[in-house]
């Protein structure tokens, strides 16, 4: 069976630590991202350190960033999604066995390639994760959570909004024990 988490949320809400908690317990990784930024650092001729961790030199970059992966998404809705996808394919299952965490989803079209998936006798759960305090103005991320939100297609909320200890108890309660 097919097990997907998807994680949707503001940068800086916790997405990423809830992802490394889920890949600690068994789940693979797969960041929509990381293609992004391989290829850009790639473009500049840059280390894709300077994408990847947080600091001056990926704010730097950020802009640049996001534009190259939106005119991308011009060309192809869900191109980001086939390629972080592209090495968990399986021709008779859609994607291998095992359970799978997104950790960054933050596109309408990101969620909308998924759903066509559900068919498939795939099981997703959608998690909101919230961090009070944080502020996106990503008008994009908010679109999305507010059409996941008003489409009933959030399993759950995650808040953010105590120690690590404490949203690690969170993740073992509300995703990891979920069938």
């Amino acid at each position: 069976m097919v097990k997907i988490v998807f994680l949707l949320g503001t940068s800086q809400s916790g997405k990423d630590t809830i992802g490394e908690e889920l890949t600690n317990n068994g789940y693979t990784r797969i960041g929509l991202a990381d293609k992004a930024k391989e290829e850009l650092a790639e473009k500049l001729n840059i280390p894709v350190d300077f994408l990847i961790n947080q600091g001056p030199e990926k704010e730097k970059y950020r802009g640049e960033l996001i534009k190259f992966a939106e005119d991308k998404r011009t060309e192809n809705r869900f191109h980001w999604i086939e390629k972080a996808v592209e090495p968990y394919l399986n021709e008779e299952t859609f994607l291998k066995e095992g359970n799978y965490v997104f950790t960054d989803i933050r596109r309408i079209s990101e969620i909308e390639w998924f759903e066509k998936v559900k068919d498939l006798g795939v099981n997703i759960k959608i998690f909101l994760v919230i961090r009070p305090g944080i502020v996106d103005n990503d008008y994009l991320t908010l679109q999305t959570i507010a059409k996941t939100l008003r489409e009933g297609l959030v399993t759950d909320k995650i808040m953010n909004d105590g120690s690590l200890i404490e949203l690690k108890t969170k993740i073992k309660n509300q995703i990891i024990n979920l069938n």
